[in-house]
């Protein structure tokens, strides 16, 4: 029935608006007509005036006809405007609806994940303070085994002051005056080699002496002798034979 009521009206408004199309036409014939009617008078055309008279007239009849139309139209839009009214109003609720029940399977999928969510969410934080509690336990437990730890290494040895060859440099100079085995590993392989090179001098020394007082020339000096100063072969010699050293050397 609505169905039915609502059709009625707009079979009114499609003729009403038919009649309104018909008037704007009847009008704009009629504003031709006037023209027409003032051009004649203008030109004392007595003729063409009263045809355009006739024509006028003619026009202004139908335009109130066509008024008068509109108006019973309207007349008769207005009984069946309330259960149009009411039919509008119920195909808005069944969009309504429509829509409703087309939104319905993504509202539910967002309230299942927002409901998973909740619950994920209470999971995690309940485990993160879980392993955060486990996470202090063990950081502690690591640190005092750390701290034992070290108490326990022994602290890593200095590291070497010289190299082996500066090392041995300095001892062929004399400026090592102390030495102890074992605290650095450089100074260890220095001295060794420095102790073999002044056992070839005062070997060379004892020789040259030797060979000196026999035939008055002493032996060339051994290789490793280019390393030192005459001043330090002197002292190297004395150290173990003064008597070989003032020998060689002199006084």
């Amino acid at each position: 029935m609505s169905n039915q009521k609502k059709t009625e009206w707009e079979k009114l408004e499609a003729l009403k608006q038919e009649k309104i199309n018909s008037k704007a036409t009847l009008e704009k014939l009629l504003e031709g007509a006037s023209e027409m009617q003032r051009e004649a008078l203008l030109k004392g055309d007595e003729g063409k005036r009263q045809e355009a008279l006739a024509m006028v007239q003619s026009l202004q009849q139908q335009i109130a006809a066509v008024d008068r139309d509109i108006k019973f139209l309207e007349e008769e839009q207005s009984k069946v405007e309330a259960m149009h009214i009411e039919f509008e109003l119920k195909e808005i609720e069944r969009q309504k609806e429509a829509i409703q029940k087309e939104l319905e399977p993504y509202r539910k999928a967002y309230e299942d994940a927002k409901t998973a969510f909740k619950k994920a969410e209470q999971e995690w934080f309940a485990k993160n303070h879980e392993a955060s509690m486990k996470f202090d336990a063990l950081n502690r437990e690591r640190d005092a085994l750390r701290l034992r730890l070290d108490k326990l290494t022994p602290p890593p040895p200095p590291q070497p002051k010289h190299s082996a060859e500066e090392w041995l440099n300095l001892c062929r100079q004399g400026k090592v005056k102390t030495y102890i085995q074992g605290n650095d590993p450089n100074l260890d392989e220095a001295w060794q080699q420095y102790e073999e090179e002044k056992k070839i001098i005062q070997d060379w020394a004892e020789n040259s002496a030797t060979r000196k007082k026999v035939i008055g020339e002493t032996l060339p000096l051994p290789e490793v002798a280019k390393h030192y100063s005459q001043a330090r072969l002197r002292e190297i010699v004395s150290a173990a034979h003064p008597e070989t050293a003032n020998a060689i050397f002199g006084h």
